[in-house]
Order: C-alpha cells, then structure tokens, then sequence
C-alpha cells in the first residue's frame, strides 16, 4: 500500500444476542417471565430462520404460558424476520441467584435472575420433631418461610403457642416441657399461617440394634456409638445385669466391644438366643452344623458349661425361644418336620409337657404365603408373650416378583387364652407393620420393633395405649432393637 492509498479499517463484527425482556431480572419463586432476544449478524443484520437455543440452569422453558404444558429445561426454536425469538421462563423453586442461556450459532449470551422468596406459607419449627424423657424441657424457635421452605425474614416473635396432647406443655415464649409418656403436639400460629411440632415422651433407655454392626442406641440422645461392626444378622439380646449382649452364634459381646464366645462343640450350629431372667441360662435355636437351619432348642451356663438339648427333631423344627421370667417355662415356634405351618408353644422344662398357644400359621411355599411367625419374646411381667407375625404375599407374573409385606404384633397369654392385637395409634390396620424381632421395656409397658409403615425406622409402642412413638433424631433404619435392662 503506497502512502497515498486510503486507509480501509477492518470490518467491524456488531452482531450478537440483545435481550428485550423482560424489563425486570428480580422475581419470587416459579414466577413466570417472558424472555425475548434479538439476534444479529456480523453487519448488524438481523438473523431470521436460524435455531435459537433456551437453556435454563435452574427453572424451566416453554414456547407458551399454558400452564397446563410442561416445561422442560431445553427449547429450541426460531428466530423470526426481525431476527427475534421468545419462550416462558419459570423460576426455580429456590430462591437464589439462577439464569438462562441463550445460544444462536456461534454466539452465546446469558441473563441472570435474582429469586426471591415467596410469600410466607410456613413457620417451620426448630425441631419438629424429636423425643424426650418425662420432665425434660426444650425452646422450639421459628424459621419463618416459603411454601418451598425458603427462608424469610418476618417478624414472628408475636407466634402463639398451644399444646394439644397431655403428654407436654408449653409456654407463651414457647418452651416446652415433658408430662407424661406419649405422643405431643405443639400448634404455632403467626397471623393466619399454623404449623405443627412434635415430640415423643420416652421413656430412658439404651436398644442394641443392627446398623451394619451393633450400635448401642440412646432413646434420649440418639447417640448410637459402634461396640461390633460386620454384625447385620446378630439379632442380640441382653443378660439380665446389663454387662453383656447375646448374638447369633453364642456370641457375647460387652458395651466396650470386648467379645467372647461359648463353646459351640456339640454337633449343631447355635443361631440366635435369650438369656434366662436370673442369668443362670442362655436357651438358644440351633441346626445341624451342615446346614445351620434352626431346627431344636439347647440351652447353656453363661460360662459355656451344662449344655442341654431341650427339643430333639423328632418333635418337629424349633426355634426363636423365649423362656419365662421364672424360669419354669420356655415358648417357642414349633412345626411339625413335613407340616407348612407352624405354632406358637409353651414348654414345662419340668415335665415337658408342650401347649399351643397360638393359631396355626401357614409358612412361605413357593407360590404365596401368609408368612410365619418371625419374633418370641416373653414380657418382664411374665403376662404375656410378643410375638410379630409376619404377612407376605409373593406373586408370580410372568418375568414379574411382587412382594408385600408387613408384621403384625400380638400378645397372647402363656395359657392362649387372651389375644389381642398391639394396634399402634394413628396407622392404617393395613399397615400395623413391623419387621423382624420386637423387644420389651424392662417394665413391660413398651415394645420397640422396627417399623414397616412408614419409613423403617424404629418406633415405641405403648401397650396400654397403642401409641407408636417416632424416634425421629434418630435418622438411620436401625434393626433388631435390643432393650437394655436396668443396671443392678
């Protein structure tokens, strides 16, 4: 280029992505705003007919405001003559910084949102739910939020208090205090939105339980410290002084884990057992040590010595003993060697003599099933006999395996006379569920299981009164509760 040349300036590129809207980027949660953007070329030309992309990071995207139309996170659409393109952008449910991307060829553009939150719906509790022991206290504070639990900031020191159960009273500041054993519930009022609390009136205890290994449980606390790990189908059990837990296999195992186990030299393999109320014995289920079914009832000396065969399999298949808290009697599960069902017994270690208790109930075959019976555990009071009976249904269809399932708890009189059904408070009958072994509080007016309906996890039954009471600081599915007699 000679100096005399004009200077001819590179082409400028003033295409890209305009946003016209909307006129605000602030709005409260899943509100619904149009977007519209304009594309243009390298020249400034409008690009019409090319693919607009609509991504939103949070919410969703439609081509119309038909709230009957689900919206998805990607849309795709076309710019029109003038180079414009639009869609329906509902907020996230969070309140937050979020935005939406828009991509038109090689040119990519984004327009942030700041979420508010929505109006107040919800006064949200702290805690809402947890479990006490009679005479404790606690102060529930109030977060106020959104219908999506969305924090705010309103003024709630004006919440109005009210206890609506015996077990618990609370005052005008909102502290409340423990009453009596039961279910409580806390109504909080701000304006003209309610809520609920709750808690559990406990009583104090420790439960052994399953979680892969054995955990010593804290009613109160929830503190639920490890003493064995590996230990998922231990089914323990407590000696009488508290000292020690039984666990599949003769195993005894002491709250700081030290481990011990019986002598296991006489022809069968032990499964799971329950000490004897003055200690002296340890009855247990056993099977034949090639296949380990349990199949008799032994019994042995907490020190491994005196062992004792208390069924032989000539009387039929045994299992899940419970022995009496005077010693004299042991019930257990009984069926017949070719039989499908099976029966709740009573045994006099004296004469031997053998009663049915219980109803005959049929047992899994291949097909269907009502179940079995799964727990036997004679109450500290010597009254009655728990046991959960469980209720399976097993279709074929096909390729297809459904299963139901659930456990009803029933009490029935060493001499069968009485039964009744323990009948937790406030759940469906269908769903009076509890799988795999219950326990006794030491009083004999509680049983612990864990529960089927709703949620798996471990609830209190009182027997009296058939409340079902949650434990819900306790977040974990625990097993195979284990209540943990008074120290001596």
């Amino acid at each position: 280029m000679s100096c005399s040349d004009p200077y001819v300036p590179e082409p400028v590129d003033r295409g890209g992505i305009t946003f016209l809207a909307p006129a605000s980027t602030t709005d409260s949660i899943e509100a619904v705003v149009r977007v519209e953007i304009e594309v243009r070329g390298r020249e400034g030309q409008p690009l019409s007919g090319h693919n607009v992309r609509f991504q939103a990071r949070n919410g969703t995207v439609h081509r119309t405001s038909d709230a009957g139309i689900p919206y998805a996170a990607i849309i795709d659409t076309t710019s029109d003559e003038a180079g414009r393109a639009s869609v329906y952008h509902q907020l996230a449910p969070a309140a937050g910084p979020t935005h939406i991307v828009v991509t038109v060829d090689r040119y990519l553009d984004s327009l942030r949102f700041d979420v508010l939150p929505g109006r107040l719906a919800r006064l949200t509790p702290v805690p809402r739910d947890t479990a006490l022991a009679v005479g404790r206290t606690y102060d529930i504070t109030i977060s106020p939020a959104d219908r999506r639990g969305n924090a705010r900031t309103d003024d709630v020191s004006g919440a109005v208090f009210r206890s609506t159960s015996p077990s618990i009273v609370v005052s005008a500041g909102g502290t409340v205090g423990t009453v009596q054993g039961g279910r409580g519930v806390i109504e909080i009022q701000v304006a003209s939105i309610t809520d609920t609390a709750h808690v559990s009136v406990v009583p104090p205890g420790t439960l052994a339980v399953i979680d892969s290994g054995v955990r010593l449980l804290d009613l109160e606390s929830h503190a639920a410290p490890m003493i064995v790990s590996g230990a998922t189908d231990a089914c323990p059990s407590w000696d009488p002084d508290a000292s020690r837990v039984l666990l599949r296999g003769l195993r005894l195992v002491t709250p700081d884990g030290t481990e011990t186990f019986l002598s296991q030299n006489f022809g069968v393999t032990p499964g799971c057992g329950e000490f004897s109320r003055d200690g002296e014995w340890i009855y247990f289920e056993a099977g034949y040590a090639t296949g380990g079914i349990p199949s008799e009832i032994w019994r042995i000396r907490p020190d491994g010595t005196g062992v004792e065969q208390i069924t032989t399999i000539a009387e039929g298949r045994a299992r899940s003993p419970s022995p009496s808290p005077d010693g004299t009697r042991v019930a257990y599960v009984a069926q017949d060697n070719n039989s499908l069902f099976e029966v709740l017994v009573v045994r006099d270690l004296a004469t031997k003599k053998v009663d049915s208790i219980s109803e005959r109930i049929q047992v899994c075959c291949d097909i269907c099933c009502a179940g079995g019976i799964s727990s036997v555990r004679w109450s500290p009071t010597g009254e009655w006999i728990a046991y959960t009976l469980k209720t399976w249904q097993h279709i074929h269809s096909f390729s297809v395996r459904s299963w139901t399932h659930g456990s009803y708890i029933r009490l029935v009189s060493p001499d069968g006379l009485q039964l009744q059904h323990v009948a937790p408070a406030g759940l469906p009958p269908e769903h009076y569920g509890f799988l795999g072994g219950v326990s006794w509080s030491p009083d004999g007016e509680w049983l612990v299981g864990k529960a089927f309906y709703s949620d798996l996890r471990i609830r209190l039954v009182h027997v009296p009164t058939g409340d079902a009471l949650m434990l819900n600081g306790s977040t974990r599915a625990y097993a195979e509760p284990a209540w943990r007699p008074p120290s001596p």
